[in-house]
C-alpha cells in the first residue's frame, strides 16, 4: 500500500505551464513511500547447532479463544480445557508447508488476547530478500489451510485468521485488558501521524488519533488511537508491539536526512481513563450545570430505591413483621391461661373492671370514652385530641377503646379472634430531647420505622452547599433544613400507612370470600360496654341481675338494623346504643374498623420544644393531611388546650374532636379504690384510710397509686403514708416556685391563686385574670397550667374555672396556707406589691389633677352652675385618690401585724 506523504520544511518551487516568471511556494512536500519500507527487522537472524543461519519470525492467529475482557469474563475458564488441542491443531496445520525450509519451532497461546503465536524459522536462498520470502511463506500458509478447511474460530460462527508479527511478541498476563484504545508510546524520536496512521490501518478502522503532548522529563511522550473495534486493536498490538520504524526526514534543501529509529510499544487503554480528562475538565469548568443535575439524579435515586425500601420497613413496624419475640411471647402466654382455665375452671366471679368508666360510676369518663370510640369506629374527618393533666388516664383510656374497636371489628365480620388495631406512636417529648438537628431527624425516623437513613450525608450536604457557595456565588441546594428533613420522613411514612390500609382491606375482603358464612355484618356489643349496660341497669332497677357477655344482633332485616339494636340494649345505656349504633353504620357502609391504621401523637407540647415549636407545625400539618385524605385516624394525647391552636390552624376548615378528662368526684374515687382493692385481696378500707383517698382526689394516675400500693403493702398501715414524703416534697417545690423571681409569674401571682384555691374548690377564671395581681396578665396563668400548678377547665373551648393541678395540691396549698411563717412572709410580700400598686394609682391620679388645674376647672362648669366635664372627671380621681389610700392603709395594717407575728416566731420578715 503506498500513500501520499506531506513533509514539512519542503518549499519546492512550482513553475506554471504559461507563466514562468510566476512561482508559488509550498510548505509541504509530496513523496511516495511505503509503510513496509518503514518498518526495520521484521524477521532475526540466528544459527543452529549445525552453523547454519535462519531467518526467525512469528504469526499471530486471532479469534481461536475468547478474549478476555474483563476480571470476571469466565469464558477464557471455560474454554481453557481446549486450549492445549487448540495449539496442537495449529501446530500441526502450519507444519505441513516446507518452502524455504519452513519449520514451525513453537506455538505459544494468549489467552488475554484470544490468540495463538506461532513461531517459524526458515533459510531463504541468498539472492532472495527475506521480506519477499516471508511474504510467499505466507501466501503458500494461507493457501494450505484453506485448502483443508482453514482454522475454527473459537465460537464456531467463523474462520480465524493469522497476520505476520512485525514487532516483537509479549505474552503477558497483567490485568490490562483488551479495549479498542490503544496507547502508543515512542522510545526515540516521535512518529509522524501520517507515518503511524500507514503502520496501523491495515488492522482495521482508526476512528481517532490524539498527537503528543508535552511530558515531564523521562517520560516517553505517546499518542493515543482508537479503533472502531476491540478486535482491531488486538492485532496491532500483538502484531506491532516493540516494532522498530525508521522515519526519513527531507532537509531544507530536499536532500533525505539520514533514517532516524523508533521503537513503538503498544499498551491497553481504559476507555474511562482516556476520556476522564476532558469530563474533568467539563465538570470543574461548569459548576452551575452540573451540581443541579447531580441534585436531580441523587434525588431520583432516592425516590426511585430507598423510598420504595423505607416505606416498606414503616410498613413492618405498623404491620408487625418483625416482632417475633413478641408473638412468642404472645402464644406462651395464651398457652398457659388456657391451660389455666381448663385445670381451675371458669370462674363465677365477675371480673374487676378495667376503669372507672367501665364500672358505671364514672359519667364524664364514659362520655369521653364514647366520643372517642365514635370516632375511631368511623371515617376519619379531623383530629382527635385528648388533653388532661398528667395522670388523668388518657393512654389508659386509649388503649381500652383501642381494645374495643378491635372486639367490635372481630365480631362484625364474623372472626373469632380480634385482631388489634394496628398504631404508630410517635412521641413528640423524645424528639424534643435530641440536642442536634441530625439527632431529631434520627428519633422522628427511629420512632417511624424510616430506614436507611443516612444522618451522616447532611452535614457533607452542607460543606458541599459551602463550596459552592465560594464557586458559583449561591447554594446548590444540597442541604436541608430539619423541617424539610422530617416533611421528607412524614411524607414517605404517610404513603406506608396508605400501604397498610389497602393491605388489610384486601385481606378482610380475602377472608370473606373464603367465609362466605361469616361474611354477614354483625353488631355486637363488647364486653366492657355490656359491663356498663348492666351496671347502669343494676342502679336503676335496684337488682342484680346476671351479666350478659354480648348481645349479638344480626343485620338480616332490611332497614331495621337501628331498630333491633335499640331493642338488644336499654335505651338508658347512651354510651352502649350510640357506640353500637356507629358500628352498625360502618359495617352496612362497607367499611371495616381495623382496615384504617390509628397515629398516636403524645407529648405535643409547645412547653416541651423549647425553642423548636416549629416542628410541631410540621407534624400538625402531616396529622391533618392523614385525616383529610383518609389515610388514617389520629389522636393527639396532650396536657393543656393550648396545642389544640396548632392543629387548628393546619386543619382550618373542620372543627377538631376535643376530649377532655379530668378528675372524679369524692364518691366516684371512693368507689374506684373499694372495687380495686377488693379485688386484690383481703384489705380492707380503715377510715383513716378513706380519709387520705379523700384528700388523694379523683386524679386516676393517683388512684392507681394507692392501689398498687395497697396490694404490695401492709394492711394494717394506712394506705397512702408511703407516699406522703412524696407530697411532702411537692409542697416543699411549691413553695420554691411560690418565691422564684425567675419563673414566667411573679410570687404574688402564685400566692394568690394558691391561697385562694386552698379555701375553694375552684376559682373564677374571668374575676382571677381581672383582679390584681394579673390585671389581664393571661400568659401567668398558661405558665402556671404548663408547670402543672394549676388547671384551667375549659367549656366549649373557653376557660371558665381555676383547679389545683393535682387534687392532691389542694391539700398542700392548705397545709402551705396553714404554715404561719410561710404564710406571714408571702402575705407581706403580696401586701407590700399591692401598695406599691395603690401607690402608683395614686401617684398617676396626682398627675392627672395637676394637669386639670392648669387648664382651669372653671372652664368645665356649665352656664347653670354645675359642675362640668373637667369637674366631674376630679371628682372620680379624689375618689379614686381615697379608696387607694384606704387600701394603702389597711394592707400596711397587715404588714404590721404580720410582722410583729415573724417577730414573736423568731422569723425575719422580708424586705420591701
Amino acid at each position: 500500500m503506498h500513500s501520499l506523504r506531506i513533509r514539512r520544511g519542503y518549499y519546492p518551487l512550482i513553475k506554471p505551464s504559461k507563466s514562468p516568471s510566476l512561482f508559488v511556494p509550498v510548505r509541504f512536500a509530496a513523496t511516495v513511500t511505503s509503510p513496509d519500507a518503514s518498518i526495520l527487522n521484521e524477521t532475526t537472524l540466528a544459527r543452529d547447532a549445525e552453523g547454519t543461519t535462519t531467518e526467525q519470525g512469528s504469526f499471530f492467529v486471532e479469534t481461536v479463544l475468547p478474549a478476555r475482557y474483563a476480571e470476571w469474563d469466565v469464558r477464557n475458564w471455560i474454554y481453557q480445557s481446549q486450549a492445549s488441542r487448540t495449539t496442537a491443531k495449529i501446530k500441526e496445520l502450519f507444519s505441513k508447508t516446507d518452502l524455504y525450509d519452513f519449520k514451525v519451532l513453537g506455538v505459544e497461546s494468549t489467552p488475554k488476547d484470544g490468540g495463538v503465536f506461532v513461531n517459524f524459522g526458515f533459510t531463504p536462498p541468498p539472492n532472495v530478500n527475506p521480506k519477499e520470502a516471508i511474504k510467499e511463506i505466507e501466501a503458500k500458509l494461507r493457501k494450505d489451510i484453506n485448502s483443508k478447511g482453514g482454522i475454527d474460530a473459537w465460537h464456531g460462527l467463523g474462520k480465524a485468521d493469522f497476520h505476520r508479527v512485525k514487532g516483537r511478541p509479549w505474552n503477558e498476563d497483567l490485568s490490562i485488558f483488551p479495549t479498542n484504545i490503544l496507547k502508543i508510546e515512542f522510545e526515540g524520536p516521535d512518529v509522524h501521524q501520517e507515518l503511524l496512521y500507514d503502520i496501523i490501518r491495515p488492522y482495521g478502522r482508526v476512528t481517532s488519533m490524539t498527537k503528543p503532548t508535552p511530558v515531564p522529563a523521562g517520560t516517553l511522550r505517546s499518542v493515543t488511537v482508537t479503533f472502531s473495534r476491540i478486535r482491531p486493536a488486538i492485532l496491532a498490538k500483538n502484531c506491532l508491539y516493540g516494532v522498530g520504524v525508521a522515519d526519513t526526514t527531507l532537509s531544507s534543501a530536499g536532500t533525505a536526512n539520514a533514517p532516524t529509529k523508533t521503537r513503538l510499544v503498544f499498551t491497553y487503554e481504559r476507555p474511562l481513563k482516556a476520556s476522564a480528562h476532558w469530563i474533568r475538565d467539563w465538570i470543574s469548568s461548569h459548576p452551575r450545570i452540573v451540581l443541579p443535575i447531580v441534585a436531580f439524579l441523587l434525588g431520583g435515586l432516592t425516590y426511585t430505591i430507598f423510598d420504595p425500601i423505607r416505606s416498606f420497613f414503616i410498613k413492618s413496624k405498623v404491620m408487625g413483621y418483625f416482632e417475633y419475640q413478641g408473638r412468642l411471647l404472645e402464644w406462651i402466654g395464651s398457652s398457659g391461661e388456657a391451660s389455666a382455665t381448663e385445670a381451675i375452671g371458669s370462674p363465677d366471679k365477675k371480673p374487676p373492671p378495667s376503669s372507672i368508666a367501665a364500672a358505671g360510676e364514672w359519667k364524664e369518663r364514659q362520655e369521653a370514652e364514647q366520643a372517642l370510640l365514635m370516632y375511631l369506629v368511623d371515617t376519619p374527618s379531623t383530629v382527635a385530641v385528648i388533653h388532661g393533666p398528667q395522670g388523668s388516664g388518657k393512654s389508659k383510656m386509649l388503649a381500652e377503646v383501642l381494645s374495643m374497636t378491635s372486639e367490635l371489628s372481630a365480631t362484625s365480620s364474623g372472626s373469632s379472634t380480634p385482631q388489634p388495631r394496628k398504631t404508630i406512636v410517635i412521641d413528640c417529648t423524645e424528639i424534643y430531647k435530641a440536642g442536634t438537628d441530625t439527632g431529631i431527624v434520627s428519633s422522628l425516623a427511629s420512632q417511624t420505622g424510616y430506614w436507611p437513613m443516612f444522618s451522616f450525608l447532611s452535614s457533607m450536604n452542607s460543606l458541599i452547599d459551602l463550596a459552592s457557595v465560594g464557586l458559583i456565588g449561591q447554594k446548590a441546594g444540597f442541604s436541608t433544613t430539619v423541617e424539610e428533613q422530617m416533611k421528607e420522613i412524614l411524607e414517605v411514612s404517610a404513603g406506608a400507612l396508605a400501604q397498610v390500609s389497602t393491605d388489610l382491606k384486601t385481606r378482610i375482603e380475602k377472608e370473606k370470600k373464603a367465609h362466605p358464612s361469616k361474611s354477614k355484618p354483625r353488631i355486637v356489643v363488647p364486653q366492657t360496654l355490656s359491663t356498663v349496660q348492666q351496671s347502669t341497669e343494676e342502679k336503676a332497677e335496684g337488682s342484680n341481675q346476671q351479666e350478659v357477655g354480648a348481645t349479638v344482633v344480626d343485620g338480616k332485616e332490611e332497614g331495621k338494623e337501628g331498630s333491633m339494636i335499640t331493642k338488644a340494649v336499654s335505651s338508658s345505656v347512651t354510651v352502649v346504643s350510640s357506640s353500637v349504633s356507629a358500628v352498625g353504620s360502618a359495617v352496612q357502609s362497607g367499611v371495616s374498623i381495623n382496615a384504617l391504621p390509628v397515629v398516636i401523637l403524645s407529648g405535643f407540647e409547645a412547653k416541651n420544644a423549647g425553642k423548636k415549636e416549629d416542628l410541631l407545625d410540621v407534624i400538625a400539618a402531616w396529622a391533618a393531611s392523614l385525616v383529610e385524605n383518609k389515610v388514617a385516624h389520629v389522636i393527639v394525647i396532650s396536657d393543656n388546650r393550648e396545642n389544640m391552636r396548632r392543629l387548628a390552624k393546619a386543619l382550618p376548615s373542620k372543627p377538631l374532636l376535643s376530649i377532655s378528662l379530668g378528675d372524679a368526684d369524692p364518691a366516684t374515687a371512693m368507689a374506684f379504690v373499694r372495687g380495686k382493692i377488693s379485688a386484690l385481696g383481703p384489705v380492707q378500707l380503715t377510715p383513716e384510710d378513706e380519709a387520705w383517698v379523700e384528700k388523694l382526689g379523683g386524679r386516676a394516675g393517683d388512684l392507681d397509686s394507692v392501689c398498687c400500693l395497697a396490694g404490695i403493702g401492709n394492711s394494717t398501715e394506712p394506705i397512702p403514708m408511703s407516699s406522703a414524703h412524696s407530697q411532702s416534697s411537692e409542697r416543699l417545690e411549691r413553695e420554691r416556685r411560690c418565691s422564684d423571681d425567675h419563673l414566667p409569674w411573679k410570687p404574688e401571682q402564685a400566692w394568690i391563686v394558691l391561697r385562694q384555691l386552698a379555701k375553694h374548690d375552684e376559682l373564677s377564671y374571668a374575676e382571677t385574670l381581672l383582679e390584681f395581681p394579673f390585671k389581664g396578665d393571661e400568659a401567668a396563668l398558661r405558665a402556671m397550667e404548663h408547670a402543672e400548678l394549676i388547671s384551667i377547665v375549659t367549656s366549649d373551648g373557653f376557660p371558665i374555672s381555676i383547679k389545683p393541678g393535682k387534687p392532691i395540691y389542694r391539700f398542700v396549698f392548705q397545709r402551705l396556707v396553714n404554715d404561719n411563717i410561710f404564710r406571714a412572709v408571702q402575705d407581706i410580700t403580696y401586701n407590700n406589691k399591692a401598695i406599691a400598686a395603690e401607690e402608683a394609682t395614686i401617684k398617676k391620679c396626682e398627675d392627672e389633677l395637676l394637669t386639670l388645674k392648669t387648664i382651669g376647672l372653671e372652664v368645665g362648669s356649665s352656664i347653670f352652675g354645675g359642675t362640668g366635664a373637667a369637674g366631674s372627671r376630679a371628682t372620680y380621681l379624689l375618689e379614686k385618690m381615697r379608696a387607694s389610700q384606704e387600701k394603702i392603709v389597711a394592707k400596711e395594717k397587715d404588714v404590721k401585724r404580720l410582722k410583729v407575728v415573724l417577730s414573736a416566731m423568731g422569723a425575719e420578715p422580708p424586705k420591701a
